[in-house]
């Protein structure tokens, strides 16, 4: 289970498709050391994709694939992974969503034999900033009933 853990939390890193984490301003205004301020109340928005491939926050080569990179659970909220949230706000469903990902994995590989069409692999483009859309591409991958 913790492999698959690691797995579902590498997967959710390297091909999220959230963009952007809307959160306000909660202090009265917020000064940067270059003296730029957000106002109380202000919507600011973090770069997840920044996060995500982030060598300081997610270690050495973020723009490549690694299942062995997170030692802690899916469900564990922490500063490298925003894709369920962080501290209060962190998403209540997560454990759920989490668990139906692994139910839907284990059930992918007990039923189907799985191939990869490697000439037909295409990696997902985002449509635009904010948008939260993602061109179509193809899969690569082809799902065989197993005998």
């Amino acid at each position: 289970m913790v492999k698959v853990d690691m797995f579902i939390k590498e997967s959710l890193r390297f091909n999220s498709n959230v963009l952007s984490l809307p959160r306000p301003c909660v202090r009265e205004t917020y000064t940067f050391a270059n003296g730029f301020q957000i106002p109380y109340g202000r919507p600011v928005f973090l770069d997840i994709s920044e996060i995500s491939f982030s060598e300081e926050l997610n270690g050495q080569n973020p723009q490549e694939f690694d299942a062995h990179r997170h030692n802690s659970p899916a469900t564990k909220p922490d500063n490298g992974f925003l894709i369920f949230g962080s501290g209060i706000r962190a998403c209540p469903g997560r454990f759920f969503a989490i668990l139906l990902a692994k139910i839907f994995l284990y059930h992918v590989l007990l039923n189907y034999n799985i191939k990869a069409e490697l000439e037909n692999a295409k990696h997902k483009q985002y449509a635009g900033f904010f948008i939260g859309l993602l061109k179509p591409g193809k899969a690569g991958i082809v799902f065989e009933k197993s005998a």
